[in-house]
Protein backbone atom coordinates (compact mmCIF):
# COMPACT_ATOMS: atom_id res chain seq x y z
CA UNK A 1 0.00 0.00 0.00
CA UNK A 2 1.20 3.62 -1.13
CA UNK A 3 1.51 6.30 1.74
CA UNK A 4 0.36 9.42 0.62
CA UNK A 5 1.23 13.11 2.24
CA UNK A 6 -1.59 15.69 0.97
CA UNK A 7 -0.41 18.70 -0.56
CA UNK A 8 -2.14 21.16 -3.56
CA UNK A 9 -2.71 17.91 -5.07
CA UNK A 10 -0.03 15.55 -3.82
CA UNK A 11 3.32 16.69 -1.42
CA UNK A 12 4.72 13.09 -1.06
CA UNK A 13 3.91 9.45 -2.08
CA UNK A 14 5.83 6.63 -0.70
CA UNK A 15 4.92 2.54 -1.14
CA UNK A 16 3.20 0.55 -3.70
CA UNK A 17 0.00 0.77 -5.69
CA UNK A 18 -0.62 -2.45 -8.10
CA UNK A 19 2.79 -2.59 -10.51
CA UNK A 20 4.30 0.38 -9.57
CA UNK A 21 6.44 1.51 -6.54
CA UNK A 22 7.03 5.31 -5.78
CA UNK A 23 10.26 6.24 -3.88
CA UNK A 24 11.92 9.45 -3.76
CA UNK A 25 15.77 10.12 -4.19
CA UNK A 26 18.02 13.04 -4.82
CA UNK A 27 16.65 14.44 -7.59
CA UNK A 28 12.91 13.97 -6.29
CA UNK A 29 9.66 11.81 -6.30
CA UNK A 30 9.95 9.09 -9.02
CA UNK A 31 7.91 5.66 -9.89
CA UNK A 32 9.34 2.38 -10.72
CA UNK A 33 7.86 -1.36 -11.20
CA UNK A 34 7.52 -2.78 -8.04
CA UNK A 35 9.93 -5.82 -7.68
CA UNK A 36 9.35 -8.56 -4.84
CA UNK A 37 12.18 -9.67 -3.10
CA UNK A 38 13.24 -13.10 -1.85
CA UNK A 39 11.88 -14.16 1.78
CA UNK A 40 14.98 -14.98 3.76
CA UNK A 41 15.58 -18.37 3.96
CA UNK A 42 13.35 -20.74 6.46
CA UNK A 43 15.57 -20.96 9.36
CA UNK A 44 16.37 -17.13 9.51
CA UNK A 45 12.84 -16.67 9.21
CA UNK A 46 12.11 -18.93 11.89
CA UNK A 47 14.53 -17.72 14.25
CA UNK A 48 13.05 -14.08 14.37
CA UNK A 49 9.56 -15.30 14.89
CA UNK A 50 10.45 -16.93 17.64
CA UNK A 51 12.24 -14.20 19.32
CA UNK A 52 9.24 -11.94 18.59
CA UNK A 53 6.84 -14.44 20.08
CA UNK A 54 9.05 -15.17 23.00
CA UNK A 55 9.60 -11.35 24.01
CA UNK A 56 5.39 -10.86 23.24
CA UNK A 57 4.41 -13.85 25.41
CA UNK A 58 7.28 -12.05 28.25
CA UNK A 59 5.41 -8.64 28.09
CA UNK A 60 2.24 -10.19 28.77
CA UNK A 61 3.08 -13.29 30.95
CA UNK A 62 6.15 -12.23 33.02
CA UNK A 63 6.33 -8.09 33.44
CA UNK A 64 4.40 -6.43 36.17
CA UNK A 65 2.15 -3.91 35.48
CA UNK A 66 4.69 -1.27 36.93
CA UNK A 67 7.79 -2.52 34.52
CA UNK A 68 5.39 -1.97 31.43
CA UNK A 69 4.55 1.00 32.62
CA UNK A 70 7.73 2.17 31.98
CA UNK A 71 7.56 1.58 28.28
CA UNK A 72 4.52 3.43 28.49
CA UNK A 73 6.18 6.20 29.73
CA UNK A 74 9.31 5.85 27.35
CA UNK A 75 7.16 5.53 24.17
CA UNK A 76 5.59 9.17 25.27
CA UNK A 77 8.76 10.53 26.34
CA UNK A 78 10.33 9.74 22.80
CA UNK A 79 8.83 9.67 19.36
CA UNK A 80 10.63 8.16 16.33
CA UNK A 81 11.59 9.64 12.71
CA UNK A 82 8.81 7.88 10.13
CA UNK A 83 9.96 7.60 6.89
CA UNK A 84 9.67 11.21 5.86
CA UNK A 85 11.57 12.07 9.38
CA UNK A 86 8.35 13.15 11.05
CA UNK A 87 8.26 11.69 14.70
CA UNK A 88 5.93 9.27 15.43
CA UNK A 89 4.89 7.98 18.50
CA UNK A 90 4.93 3.89 18.82
CA UNK A 91 3.17 1.61 21.80
CA UNK A 92 5.73 0.81 24.73
CA UNK A 93 5.42 -2.37 23.60
CA UNK A 94 6.78 -1.69 20.58
CA UNK A 95 9.69 -0.20 22.28
CA UNK A 96 10.17 -3.41 24.48
CA UNK A 97 10.37 -5.78 21.59
CA UNK A 98 12.61 -3.19 19.74
CA UNK A 99 15.23 -3.28 22.58
CA UNK A 100 14.89 -6.71 23.31
CA UNK A 101 15.13 -8.43 20.28
CA UNK A 102 18.59 -8.02 18.44
CA UNK A 103 19.74 -9.39 22.10
CA UNK A 104 17.66 -12.18 22.22
CA UNK A 105 18.94 -13.56 18.68
CA UNK A 106 22.36 -13.74 20.56
CA UNK A 107 21.58 -15.26 24.29
CA UNK A 108 17.06 -16.68 24.18
CA UNK A 109 16.81 -14.20 27.09
CA UNK A 110 14.65 -10.77 27.59
CA UNK A 111 17.48 -8.66 28.43
CA UNK A 112 15.35 -5.23 29.46
CA UNK A 113 12.60 -5.80 32.05
CA UNK A 114 12.48 -1.95 32.38
CA UNK A 115 13.00 0.99 29.95
CA UNK A 116 16.08 2.92 29.59
CA UNK A 117 16.77 6.44 31.14
CA UNK A 118 18.18 7.77 28.03
CA UNK A 119 16.58 8.43 24.41
CA UNK A 120 16.76 6.05 21.83
CA UNK A 121 20.52 6.17 20.34
CA UNK A 122 21.05 8.22 16.88
CA UNK A 123 22.04 5.47 14.22
CA UNK A 124 25.61 4.43 13.48
CA UNK A 125 28.19 5.85 11.33
CA UNK A 126 30.58 3.52 9.96
CA UNK A 127 32.18 2.30 6.05
CA UNK A 128 31.92 -1.10 4.64
CA UNK A 129 35.16 -2.44 2.95
CA UNK A 130 34.19 -5.78 2.00
CA UNK A 131 36.99 -8.31 0.32
CA UNK A 132 35.96 -10.38 -2.47
CA UNK A 133 35.39 -14.11 -2.57
CA UNK A 134 35.72 -13.91 1.34
CA UNK A 135 32.94 -14.33 4.01
CA UNK A 136 34.46 -11.16 5.96
CA UNK A 137 34.16 -7.98 5.94
CA UNK A 138 35.45 -5.12 7.47
CA UNK A 139 33.71 -2.35 9.45
CA UNK A 140 34.99 0.83 10.06
CA UNK A 141 33.98 2.28 13.32
CA UNK A 142 34.11 5.43 15.16
CA UNK A 143 34.84 5.86 18.62
CA UNK A 144 31.13 6.10 20.19
CA UNK A 145 30.19 9.69 20.79
CA UNK A 146 27.39 9.20 23.03
CA UNK A 147 26.56 11.19 25.60
CA UNK A 148 26.81 10.36 28.60
CA UNK A 149 29.57 7.67 27.36
CA UNK A 150 27.74 4.02 27.13
CA UNK A 151 29.11 1.68 29.37
CA UNK A 152 28.98 -0.82 26.55
CA UNK A 153 27.40 -0.88 23.27
CA UNK A 154 26.11 -4.22 21.42
CA UNK A 155 25.91 -3.95 17.52
CA UNK A 156 23.98 -6.38 15.45
CA UNK A 157 25.09 -6.47 11.59
CA UNK A 158 22.98 -7.80 9.03
CA UNK A 159 24.24 -8.29 5.61
CA UNK A 160 22.63 -8.01 1.98
CA UNK A 161 24.19 -9.65 -0.79
CA UNK A 162 24.40 -8.79 -4.57
CA UNK A 163 23.42 -12.06 -6.55
CA UNK A 164 24.52 -12.88 -8.96
CA UNK A 165 27.43 -11.28 -10.26
CA UNK A 166 26.68 -8.28 -12.34
CA UNK A 167 22.92 -7.94 -10.91
CA UNK A 168 21.33 -5.56 -8.89
CA UNK A 169 19.23 -7.36 -6.67
CA UNK A 170 19.90 -9.20 -3.19
CA UNK A 171 19.47 -13.13 -2.72
CA UNK A 172 17.45 -12.43 0.13
CA UNK A 173 16.53 -9.21 2.18
CA UNK A 174 18.84 -8.30 4.82
CA UNK A 175 19.85 -11.58 7.30
CA UNK A 176 21.21 -11.33 10.95
CA UNK A 177 25.39 -11.61 9.83
CA UNK A 178 27.00 -11.31 13.38
CA UNK A 179 28.02 -8.65 15.89
CA UNK A 180 30.52 -6.03 17.59
CA UNK A 181 30.43 -5.28 21.21
CA UNK A 182 32.21 -1.97 22.55
CA UNK A 183 33.21 -2.36 26.64
CA UNK A 184 33.72 1.33 26.85
CA UNK A 185 37.26 1.55 25.90
CA UNK A 186 37.81 -0.50 22.96
CA UNK A 187 35.82 -2.69 20.70
CA UNK A 188 35.66 -6.37 20.65
CA UNK A 189 37.25 -6.90 17.28
CA UNK A 190 39.56 -3.91 17.44
CA UNK A 191 40.30 -4.56 13.27
CA UNK A 192 36.06 -4.42 12.79
CA UNK A 193 36.26 -7.80 11.12
CA UNK A 194 32.63 -9.32 11.00
CA UNK A 195 31.43 -13.05 9.48
CA UNK A 196 28.84 -12.43 6.47
CA UNK A 197 26.02 -15.30 5.96
CA UNK A 198 27.80 -16.09 2.61
CA UNK A 199 31.10 -14.50 0.46
CA UNK A 200 30.57 -12.13 -1.82
CA UNK A 201 31.85 -12.00 -5.64
CA UNK A 202 34.57 -9.15 -7.34
CA UNK A 203 32.88 -5.93 -8.37
CA UNK A 204 29.47 -6.87 -6.54
CA UNK A 205 27.63 -4.94 -4.26
CA UNK A 206 27.26 -5.74 -0.35
CA UNK A 207 24.90 -3.44 1.84
CA UNK A 208 25.26 -3.55 5.73
CA UNK A 209 22.96 -2.46 8.44
CA UNK A 210 23.42 -2.12 12.27
CA UNK A 211 21.48 -1.56 14.92
CA UNK A 212 23.35 -0.20 18.83
CA UNK A 213 22.17 -1.02 21.79
CA UNK A 214 23.23 -0.05 24.95
CA UNK A 215 23.72 -1.54 28.46
CA UNK A 216 20.31 -0.56 29.39
CA UNK A 217 18.67 -1.27 26.14
CA UNK A 218 18.66 1.95 24.59
CA UNK A 219 18.75 1.49 21.02
CA UNK A 220 19.33 3.12 17.53
CA UNK A 221 17.34 3.09 14.30
CA UNK A 222 19.28 1.60 11.87
CA UNK A 223 22.65 2.59 10.33
CA UNK A 224 23.42 1.70 6.89
CA UNK A 225 26.32 1.72 4.53
CA UNK A 226 27.18 -0.30 1.05
CA UNK A 227 30.53 -1.23 -0.62
CA UNK A 228 31.85 -2.76 -3.80
CA UNK A 229 33.73 -5.88 -3.38
CA UNK A 230 37.36 -6.17 -4.55
CA UNK A 231 39.84 -8.83 -4.86
CA UNK A 232 42.13 -9.04 -1.44
CA UNK A 233 45.79 -7.25 -1.77
CA UNK A 234 48.92 -8.91 -0.53
CA UNK A 235 48.79 -7.52 3.06
CA UNK A 236 45.08 -9.12 3.65
CA UNK A 237 46.25 -11.89 2.07
CA UNK A 238 48.73 -12.37 4.64
CA UNK A 239 47.49 -11.35 7.82
CA UNK A 240 44.54 -13.94 6.95
CA UNK A 241 47.18 -16.97 6.37
CA UNK A 242 49.38 -15.77 9.50
CA UNK A 243 46.31 -16.60 11.78
CA UNK A 244 46.13 -19.59 14.42
CA UNK A 245 42.73 -20.41 16.42
CA UNK A 246 44.04 -18.74 19.24
CA UNK A 247 44.92 -15.56 17.23
CA UNK A 248 41.52 -15.75 14.78
CA UNK A 249 39.86 -15.94 18.15
CA UNK A 250 41.73 -13.64 20.15
CA UNK A 251 41.03 -11.06 17.31
CA UNK A 252 37.23 -11.85 17.42
CA UNK A 253 37.10 -13.78 14.22
CA UNK A 254 35.62 -17.37 13.77
CA UNK A 255 37.18 -20.72 13.32
CA UNK A 256 38.29 -22.00 10.83
CA UNK A 257 39.26 -18.85 8.63
CA UNK A 258 39.03 -18.45 4.80
CA UNK A 259 42.16 -17.06 3.17
CA UNK A 260 40.50 -14.77 0.40
CA UNK A 261 42.42 -15.47 -2.86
Amino acid sequence: MATLVPGSIVQDIRGSVGTETYSRNTGGLFVRNRTSPGQPESAERDLRQAAITAISQYWSGTLTEAQRQTWHTYAGQFPLPDRWGRPKQLSGYCHFVRSNVQRYRRTSTVSYAVAPTRPPLWPPGFSVIPTADSVYVKIVLPIPNYDPPPAALSLMCFVGLQVPPGRSYFSSPYRYADYLDWNGAAWSNPDGWIASWAATAAGNKIWVRIVVTDYYGATSEPGFASAIAVPADAKVRDFFAGLTRTTAEAVGLKWPVTVPP
